[in-house]
């Protein structure tokens, strides 16, 4: 299963059309469905990838997930 991944700040989500395997939404609410995946499959590790506009962006994304499940 592939999944997308996005994290907004505090802003709306702009496009009209969400992936079905999309994660979108502020830091607790990409965490939670993160973390409900893991159960759901049982899995001993996520991997997962952003697609932003460029590279700081995505780097970026990578650096609030990692605070967010206290891994820095």
């Amino acid at each position: 299963m592939n999944l997308h991944l996005g994290i907004l700040d505090q802003s709306p989500i702009i496009s009209g059309h969400t992936p079905a395997r999309a994660i979108i939404g502020d830091l607790r609410q990409v965490r939670e469905r993160l973390l409900q995946l893991r159960e759901q499959f049982n899995a001993d590790e996520l991997m997962l990838l952003t697609i932003t506009g460029d590279c700081p962006s995505r780097l970026r994304s990578y650096e609030l997930l990692a605070r967010e499940f206290e891994l820095q």
